[in-house]
Parts: C-alpha cells; structure tokens; sequence
C-alpha cells in the first residue's frame, strides 16, 4: 500500500507542477498565431488528464483495498 501512497503523491507533485505554470493558464493558443505554445498547452492539457486518470484507478485500488 505504501507504494501506492507514494505514486499518488508523484501524480499529484505532477499535476501540481504543471498547473503551476503559468502558460497552463493562459487563453489557449491557436497554431497559426503560436504554434510552440499551443503545443506546449496541448501537452500540458494530455498529462493532466493523463495525470487524473491514474489518480481515479489509485483511488479505485485503495478502496477495494480497503473493503
């Protein structure tokens, strides 16, 4: 279980990491006007949800651990 606490606590440093960016938070560029950024807000947008979904199996595997 301890390995799981830890990978939760990866994920969550990750998701943390990236929202503290500050281009995560800016209006969503467009690729004619600034390509670099909206891929870099597009790779961002994939690990955050990438990041949730590993966080949503965590939380499914604890609590069958926990039942």
């Amino acid at each position: 279980m301890k390995e799981i606490e830890e990978l939760e606590s990866f994920v969550g440093s990750k998701i943390a990491e990236i929202e503290a960016d500050e281009r995560y938070h800016y209006a969503s560029a467009s690729v004619f006007s600034n390509a670099l950024l909206a891929l870099i807000q597009t790779e961002m947008r994939a690990k955050i949800s990438a990041y949730k979904s590993v966080l949503e199996k965590i939380k499914e595997i604890k609590g069958a651990n926990n039942a």
